[in-house]
């Protein structure tokens, strides 16, 4: 059989440029098949001060926590490794290298992609915790947790990590760490595509979305019915409801975009705007297909006119508010409408 590495000539000038073509394309095809694809995975480093040694009474309800909140890390998907103790125990009580204060802990941990660690943090009941960490931790105004892409099969160590976050505090995001808010996509093999273990290409990752409005409402399930009744959201993923009957965290799609939304949680400052009776500094527009009729829809679904449709520059617009305080602008095709 020929081997088409051996075979690849540059074309004559009267040999068709499209036969040259073709065959560096085999040849590529070739040097492809031969070269095992690397993979990278997701490491993550969460630093954080405890307001009391762990194992004193302000940090009980934290501290039995643990066990709880590692075994549904270990079953979630996509992830792959945790830092521990010798023993097994809970990385808070591994050493910080370097630190001054004895109650610096943190969190180091390797996962398939950042999709899988972004649902681990928010999609389970990790969020719960998440969400009251002001009482168990200190307020630090520098970055505290970093994240970077490491080849599949590396365990990073506590000093490269600790390494990492401080390069990102000094001169900001780059390829050896960013925060966990502005994501980087993972390294690109030879041929300029992008290899993570669960097969995410640069295509899939630049259709995520990258702003996403996340609302406060005075009653998420009633809210949740709302949208779905008015926009024709589709509920996306779990709803995460605490232990007090509050919803923590819940997802919409509306005609392909994203919405998240909550419950009010006073104790972290975040109230519905119709819950602290002051006016509104922001609004969502949503593009529908006919104004008139979501306008209406809304009305009779517990919104508070504020604008009726109208043309105006080119569009149908109208303005309402949803039972929570937020402000919508519906907009649609100009109609002949009075």
């Amino acid at each position: 059989m020929t081997d088409p590495l051996n075979n690849l000539a540059a074309p004559s000038v009267d040999q068709p440029r499209r036969e040259f073509v073709d065959r560096l394309r085999t040849r590529i095809e070739a040097i492809e098949a031969r070269t095992p694809k690397r993979v990278f995975h997701l490491a993550e480093l969460n630093l954080g001060t405890f307001k009391a040694p762990l194992e004193s009474a302000p940090m009980t309800e934290f501290a039995n926590s643990l066990d709880r909140i590692n075994a549904i890390a270990d079953e979630a998907p996509g992830f792959v490794w945790r830092l521990t103790t010798d023993d097994g125990g809970p990385s808070s009580n591994v050493p910080v290298p370097g630190a001054d204060d004895p109650l610096l802990a943190s969190n180091l941990s390797v996962w398939t992609s950042y999709e899988a660690l972004r649902d681990y943090m928010y999609k389970t009941d990790h969020v719960s915790y998440l969400r009251r960490r002001s009482e168990w931790f200190q307020h630090h105004d520098e970055a505290m947790t970093v994240a970077w892409w490491v080849p599949a099969g590396t365990i990073p160590t506590l000093e490269d990590a600790l390494q990492r976050l401080d390069n990102l505090r000094v001169n900001g995001p780059s390829d050896e760490g960013w925060p966990l808010t502005q994501p980087r996509p993972a390294p690109t093999n030879h041929l300029g595509e992008t290899v993570s273990s669960d097969s995410v290409s640069s295509e899939a990752e630049s259709s995520q979305p990258v702003l996403i409005p996340y609302l406060t409402v005075a009653d998420a399930k009633s809210a949740l019915l709302f949208y779905q009744e008015v926009f024709g959201a589709e509920p996306q993923g779990e709803v995460f409801e605490m232990d007090d009957g509050r919803i923590g965290h819940a997802e919409l799609s509306v005609r392909g975009q994203t919405l998240y939304l909550a419950d009010d949680f006073p104790e972290m400052n975040l109230v519905h705007p119709a819950g602290h009776g002051g006016p509104t500094s922001m609004a969502l527009v949503i593009h529908v297909d006919d104004c008139d009729a979501v306008y209406e829809h809304a009305l009779a679904a517990g919104a508070a006119a504020e604008r009726a449709p109208a043309n105006q520059h080119g569009f149908r617009i109208g303005w309402f508010v949803d039972p929570s305080g937020h402000r919508w602008s519906v907009t649609g095709p100009e109609t002949s409408h009075a």
